[in-house]
This record gives structure tokens, C-alpha cells and sequence, in this order.
């Protein structure tokens, strides 16, 4: 389920790729607001589907990269 809107002190736990996130932010500005929690990998560490990339990250690049350039 998409909100339409997100309400002031708002969070998404996204443990998967991050594909819908931008869907909703990309037809619903509003969703862009919330508090964001995700699976992303570790700069450190390196990544468990690709050296510098988590499976949730490599697995839809598009769609992380517009989440987190959003607003």
C-alpha cells in the first residue's frame, strides 16, 4: 500500500529494494517527507551482492539513487 500522504513524524522501514519508494515519491510528493530506514550495505564492510553494493541497492540502482536524492 502507497500513502498518499505522509504525516508530520512519519517513517517507512523499507527492508527491499527500493523500487515502490520511488514510484510513490515520483507520483506523490508528499511521500517524500518521511523518515526513511533501509537496507543499504556499508561503506566499511562492502556489500553482500556486489563489493560496494547490498542486494537491496544493487537490485534496483534507479530507484535508490532517485530515493535518496530526493528532498
Amino acid at each position: 500500500m502507497i500513502a498518499r500522504e505522509v504525516s508530520a513524524g512519519a517513517g517507512l522501514l523499507t527492508p527491499g529494494p527500493l523500487t515502490n519508494v520511488a514510484a510513490a515519491n515520483g507520483a506523490h510528493a508528499r511521500t517524500s517527507r518521511a523518515r526513511l530506514t533501509l537496507m543499504g550495505g556499508s561503506a566499511r564492510a562492502g556489500g553482500n551482492a556486489r563489493p560496494t553494493a547490498e542486494a537491496n541497492i544493487a537490485h534496483d540502482p534507479s530507484s535508490a539513487a532517485a530515493v535518496l536524492a530526493a528532498p
